[in-house]
């Protein structure tokens, strides 16, 4: 449970840090890949900056919009 509310916590951290600053779109771009991928955050939710990004990551990776195998988005 803790473990959980830390990483919860880092996340946000990160997110609003790259909101203020616009900086660290790489890891921003992971993160929400990684997100996508555990069916923790859907496509939609992706800011539009970093979404060509994403969306090129999980096709690398074989995956749809909705982090999982199959049509490519």
């Amino acid at each position: 449970m803790i473990r959980r509310l830390t990483r919860n916590i880092r996340i946000r951290t990160k997110l609003i840090l790259f909101a203020v600053f616009g900086k660290g779109a790489d890891e921003m771009v992971t993160v929400y890949v990684t997100l996508i991928v555990a069916g923790r955050r859907e496509f939609d939710s992706v800011p539009f900056t970093i979404r060509d990004e994403v969306r090129k990551d999980l096709e690398a990776m074989g995956l749809s919009s909705s982090g999982q195998v199959g049509k490519l988005i």
